[in-house]
Order: C-alpha cells, then sequence, then structure tokens
C-alpha cells in the first residue's frame, strides 16, 4: 500500500508541474538550459507541459493497477517502461523542434 501512496505522489507532482507549464506557461520550472535557443515559447510549454502531465498519468495508472491488482507486477512494470519510453522520446522530439538540439 505504500508504494501506491508514494506512486500517487510522485504522479501528482508530474501532474502539477506538467499542468503550471502547460496552462500557465510557468517555463521557469524547466532549466534554463532547456529553453535556452526556444523562440516560440507558447508553443513548447504547451507540448512540454502535456508531455509531463501524461508522464504524470502513466504513473498514476501504475499506481492504481497496483493497489487493484489487475495484472501481475511484471506486466504492469513493462507498461510503464513501454510509456515512459514514449514519454521520454516525446520531450526529446519537442526538444528538438523548439530548440535545435535534443538536449
Amino acid at each position: 500500500m505504500i508504494n501506491f501512496f508514494m506512486i500517487t505522489l510522485v504522479a501528482l507532482i508530474f501532474m502539477t508541474i506538467g499542468l503550471l507549464i502547460w496552462k500557465k506557461q510557468k517555463v521557469n520550472l524547466i532549466h534554463a538550459y532547456h529553453v535556452k535557443g526556444v523562440e516560440d515559447i507558447k508553443g513548447y510549454c504547451s507540448a512540454m507541459g502535456k508531455a509531463i502531465f501524461i508522464l504524470g498519468i502513466f504513473l498514476l495508472l501504475n499506481g492504481v493497477m497496483d493497489v487493484l491488482f489487475l495484472i501481475h507486477k511484471s506486466i504492469r512494470v513493462g507498461i510503464l517502461i513501454f510509456g515512459m519510453i514514449i514519454i521520454f522520446g516525446s520531450i526529446f522530439k519537442i526538444q528538438k523542434k523548439y530548440s535545435g538540439r535534443y538536449i
């Protein structure tokens, strides 16, 4: 049960940060190095905030699956890793699109 609370807390933190970046354009929540060279701050914040918010959703779903025991732990972890690979790939793509570099 402690796993659920820890995963949920981390998920809510990511979702909150994602919403702040996405809706409020809080670009200061992203390291200045990554924002350097970005001209379309609004578009960058929208795309990056959505990606971070979706990362939080993946974590939250993993926590819910942990409590409900819907699927075996190894399958659940596999789904989480797959989702994180997709999200981090999206973040790299967003970074390349808006700043011209991957990192």
